[in-house]
């Protein structure tokens, strides 16, 4: 998502905004307004006239394709297209700025969302006209499809809906805002996680680790209760829990993710056991241990989802006193990407109140897109910024002749992609010589590409926790959670739970709570960005194997990317489209094949 400064909008304002369907003040000379302004826009009817004119009644016998086209542009659209600005304002603000005002604004925009989508008369007509055998035109069709999808997310009694808004706001709240005592003193997740990284004692990544699980107790108990909610929305729609709900709307199935998931792991156990055996002798050696005393603290990272260093390879060395900001404009600016419109919208480094995550906010689908960042220079934030900014290039390059429907990704796993492969750049050698100017010695380059192996392993054993975790949280909530969190860590991280711990360490992933079901499109992601680096290389930049693409000063690319993976939007299912993208549908082979 994204961030800025923005003037104070009371709750109430934003209240009626909603509910009257009011135009939003733009950011002017780079200067931010976030507050809509208090004035109908062209005189829009209010949302609860718009909802009801959606509602209607089918018209006698089947649908046909005018009806339906009138429906989407004339009754859906403009009603959705205000209420969607309104939301994406109403998250950046609360986001940047923090204030319990804003976080109400967000929570009440988001009410108001899901209750225009929660009309059931609107929804069955949206059905028939999505299964009529009268609409011939594949465009049309399609956004039948989307907004159905919409709809099916939001059918439930509108009071529940509006429990799980604000309690999952509240959560959000809470996480965001979040300041952990480390040695008595109130530190931010950037210095905790520095300390992990850096600390030889395990006394202090000990100290450090537990600081940055402090926050679990504190939502536990609440976030059960979310999910238990989530579960009784998606049984009031005909799900057996919110787990296979999520991914029906994702257009996704669970056991079609399950055969995916299993085969990444079938083709990782062999490799990660012997990475991972590797990682723990230099983690032995460098905290003075023996191998079997390791603990989860000794990795470096709160959730073992990043990679330790390669003994010798200083990856914020190489970002040191580095201008992260010039660099990735020049970087996207030669593969023929301009990203300067989105930083001059963006919120870019830290500030107590602010979310210490890292965001793309697409706005409103028509231009205004932003990121959110907390920078440092240092590694992570090297690769974080390439990251969001590859979000942000996806979004601005999507074709805005577009029906607004489709105005989005063809999926959460493509734009994830597109965020990684650009991200993961900066493990490449060739890349850092080609944009800092300084190329890493040959040592350093092997180095660099083995970091880049074990990152991809490491993470991705981290992702099916997280896919295992969530689809047993999501079938028993009430069962003995820590227990669970552990035995799946154990299984495919192959870490120990410490002795004697009882804490929710599960309930300190914040993306449980912002993102539900959405973790696996992370790892789908990274297959993705496997193969479309695999067909760049081959047919595009005429390069022979994959891990040689950096893309840097390659003018091609760009407008390659644009064409035919930003343009086209949500035009396709996803499935057909990385098929069509990428010449196959989508595996985990060309990811494994590109670790040898």
């Amino acid at each position: 998502m994204r961030a800025r400064r923005a003037t104070r909008c009371s709750m109430a304002v934003m209240m009626w905004v909603a509910a009257a369907g009011v135009g939003c003040s733009k950011p002017a000379g780079g200067k931010p307004c976030e507050c809509p302004e208090a004035r109908p826009a062209g005189g829009a009817e209010p949302v609860a006239s718009a909802a009801a004119a959606s509602g209607g009644a089918p018209a006698s016998g089947v649908p046909t394709e005018a009806e339906a086209r009138a429906f989407v542009e004339q009754e859906y659209v403009p009603t959705v297209q205000r209420l969607e600005r309104i939301l994406g304002l109403a998250g950046w603000n609360a986001y940047v700025l923090g204030g319990d005002d804003f976080y109400r604004a967000r929570e009440d925009a988001e009410v108001v969302y899901r209750r225009f989508h929660s009309d059931r008369k609107a929804f069955e007509r949206v059905k028939a006209m999505k299964d009529s055998p009268e609409i011939h035109d594949p465009s049309l069709r399609r956004q039948l499809e989307v907004i159905y999808l919409q709809y099916l997310d939001n059918q439930i009694d509108p009071g529940l809906s509006a429990k799980i808004v604000e309690l999952s706001t509240s959560l959000e709240e809470r996480f965001n805002k979040h300041r952990a005592l480390f040695r008595g003193e109130e530190r931010s997740d950037n210095e905790l996680k520095r300390i992990l990284r850096t600390a030889t004692k395990s006394e202090d990544a000990r100290e450090a680790w537990e600081a940055l699980k402090q926050v679990g107790p504190l939502v536990a108990e609440d976030l059960v209760n979310l999910v238990e909610l989530r579960n009784e929305a998606a049984r009031q729609v005909g799900f057996a829990d919110y787990y296979t709900m999520q991914l029906a709307i994702g257009e996704q199935t669970p056991e079609g993710l399950k055969d995916l998931m299993d085969r990444v792991a079938a083709l990782t156990d062999a490799p990660f056991a012997r990475w991972k055996a590797e990682i723990d002798a230099e983690l032995a050696a460098k905290f003075g241990i023996d191998p079997a005393e390791l603990q989860p603290w000794h990795y470096g990272d709160p959730f073992f989802q990043e990679s330790p260093p390669v003994p010798g390879l200083d990856l914020d060395a190489l970002w040191t006193d580095r201008d992260l900001l010039a660099m990735a404009r020049g970087f996207y600016a030669g593969i023929g990407l301009d990203v300067e419109p989105i930083l001059a919208r963006s919120d870019l480094y830290e500030r107590p109140g602010k979310s210490q995550h890292a965001f793309c906010f697409d706005i409103d689908r028509s231009g205004d897109i932003r990121v959110l960042l907390n920078l440092k220079a240092d590694a992570h934030w090297a690769e974080t910024t390439l990251h969001e900014l590859g979000h942000a290039v996806y979004d601005a390059g999507i074709d805005p002749g577009l029906p607004y429907v489709l105005r989005g990704s063809a999926h959460t796993l493509t734009t994830e992609g597109i965020a990684m492969m650009m991200g993961g750049l900066t493990f490449n050698a060739r890349w850092l010589g080609a944009v800092t100017g300084r190329a890493p010695d040959a040592e350093t380059a092997e180095r660099l590409r083995r970091q880049q192996v074990r990152s991809w392993l490491v993470f991705a054993r981290w992702a099916l926790v997280m896919t295992d975790f969530e689809r047993e949280l999501y079938a028993h909530p009430r069962q003995d959670l820590d227990e669970l969190w552990w035995r799946t860590v154990s299984r495919y991280q192959q870490l120990s739970r410490p002795a004697g711990r009882t804490a929710p360490d599960w309930a300190t992933k914040i993306h449980l709570v912002s993102s539900p079901v959405y973790y696996h499109n992370y790892l789908l992601g990274e297959l993705f960005s496997a193969q479309l680096r695999s067909y760049l290389a081959r047919e595009v930049l005429h390069v022979e194997f994959p891990g040689e693409v950096v893309f840097a000063g390659r003018a091609e690319v760009g407008p390659w990317l644009r064409q035919h993976v930003f343009a086209p939007g949500k035009s396709l299912p996803w499935d057909a489209f990385v098929e069509k993208v990428t010449g196959r549908p989508l595996g985990p082979e060309a990811f494994v094949a590109q670790m040898e």
